[in-house]
């Protein structure tokens, strides 16, 4: 388990000269006094932080084979009560900061509903001395607020932008007044906001947008993007693989071989398709034990064998695994991770995902994987990328969720829930295959898309710097235990 400072440790802990080195723990405490306010958000006492950083102290010395001698001296805790006193300075001002913000957004909603009025007033008094008999062209007649305020999102004469202001402002007041809050509702903090694709819960249950409007948002939000199905060649080789593999559910039946082979010289999804399965029925062939699998060892044997095989071979993108941070101020490491290189040799995380194995706690990966997928596209915006957008993949035991997220409307993360697949349970579960195969071809593709606006020309600097300001800071951050 990964936690804040972590890294400060382990560099103390390894770092001497000195022969029979003993690391003392006042030091650490003494040498990063400053770092420990950035590593709690939230207030500690003087006990519960020595407690807690001692038995850390002790543990990552234990690991590592060295013998650390903890002091005694009142002196270790008059600092920790020094500390837990600026960690608590520190939160009562964000919470100062969250506060602030919502006053000046009930403010901002005050103004705007006075100017509204005044505006329908006048509008009312201009039309009632108006003369009957004008009839306005086309070029008068726009009078939409998407034409006054460009950078909203609307739709007909709906502003979704502001229903979801709204929409954040409740959900700010609940998170000051300690109230339990969904996941939509935290997502919000960070102005995100989901936009499922199965009909599931999402920002449109609080929001409650006209019909008229929801068949448009659902044509907007392009969740069938870059989707196709797989080719009559590509099915039938699958439906073989699953026949076969319910017939000798143990092994792998000779009889592949000579059908992968025959596959790859069909069509160049094919061979594709014939690799992705190849890799696949290797790793159930042994008939694998899912329930007593941590994390790292079900993500080798079920999602990595699609994941690498169509996703994780595009040419200009690296992989990396779960020891690699999303960025160097960011203690986040997510589970699997591509990214490519700007013309200028820059790093930019294009896809970042989450894998728990199943019967594990779910909590908090959803909310980690929106939080990383928000940084990734603000460091694309912040390099210029031309059409940016970040994705990100959710694996829950079996059940697989791929998403994209874009900022092509002020202060406003769209998170689209592009697809739910499965992967097989076992080697009598193949008919899942083709499903998964779809779904990942179409992160594959959008993938390779995103590749494509990295290396080439940035965005014009105008719309460079407007895609800027759109931008929202980060509010709730998850938990790093996660």
């Amino acid at each position: 388990m990964t936690f804040k400072g972590l890294d400060a440790l382990l560099k103390f802990l390894l770092t001497s000269d000195k022969p029979n080195y003993k690391p003392s723990f006042n030091k650490f405490v003494t040498k990063h006094e400053d770092d420990f306010i950035e590593w709690h958000t939230t207030p500690k006492t003087a006990e519960e932080l020595e407690r807690l950083w001692s038995n850390r102290f002790r543990k990552e010395c234990k690991r590592l084979e060295k013998k650390g001698k903890m002091g005694t001296t009142n002196y270790r805790s008059n600092y920790w009560k020094r500390i837990s006193q600026r960690i608590t300075l520190r939160y009562k001002e964000d919470m100062a900061l969250m506060r602030h913000e919502e006053q000046v957004l009930e403010t901002q909603n005050v103004l705007v509903d006075a100017l509204n009025k005044r505006l329908r007033e006048r509008a009312t008094k201009n039309y009632d001395k108006s003369d009957s008999s004008y009839t306005p062209s086309d070029e008068d007649s726009d009078t939409s607020r998407s034409s006054k305020f460009p950078y909203s999102w609307s739709i007909s004469d709906c502003c979704i932008s502001d229903m979801l202001n709204k929409f954040r402002n409740d959900c700010v007041k609940k998170y000051n007044h300690g109230e339990a809050m969904t996941r939509d509702e935290l997502l919000t903090l960070n102005y995100t906001y989901l936009f499922s694709a199965d009909g599931g819960r999402d920002c449109r249950t609080f929001i409650q947008l006209p019909e008229h409007v929801q068949g448009a948002l659902a044509d907007e939000l392009d969740q069938d993007d870059e989707f196709v199905f797989l080719e009559r060649s590509s099915k039938q080789l699958c439906n073989e693989v699953e026949e076969l593999m319910l017939l000798y559910p143990t092994r792998a039946p000779d009889q592949l071989d000579d059908i992968f082979q025959a596959a790859k010289d069909k069509s160049k999804e094919t061979g594709l398709v014939a690799h992705v399965l190849k890799t696949i029925v290797a790793q159930y062939a042994g008939r694998p034990d899912f329930t007593a699998m941590d994390e790292d060892v079900f993500s080798d044997t079920a999602f990595k064998p699609f994941f690498h095989s169509i996703v994780g071979s595009i040419p200009y993108c690296s992989r990396d695994g779960q020891f690699t941070q999303l960025d160097k101020s960011l203690q986040l490491r997510p589970d699997a991770m591509l990214s490519t290189t700007t013309n200028k040799n820059e790093t930019l995380r294009c896809l970042v995902a989450e894998v728990k194995a199943p019967n594990r706690s779910f909590n908090g990966d959803f909310l980690k994987l929106a939080f990383e997928m928000k940084c990734a596209l603000d460091a694309m915006i912040e390099h210029h990328v031309d059409h940016p957008y970040s994705l990100g993949i959710q694996v829950e035991g079996f059940t697989v969720r791929t998403y994209r997220m874009d900022l092509l409307y002020d202060h406003v993360y769209r998170m689209i829930h592009l697809r739910t697949f499965y992967l097989p349970r076992s080697a009598a579960d193949f008919g899942v295959v083709k499903s998964a195969i779809c779904s990942l071809m179409q992160i594959r593709k959008l993938l390779e898309e995103l590749v494509k606006n990295v290396k080439g020309s940035k965005a014009p600097q105008t719309i460079a710097d407007e895609r800027k300001s759109w931008r929202r800071p980060t509010i709730f951050v998850p938990d790093q235990k996660y």
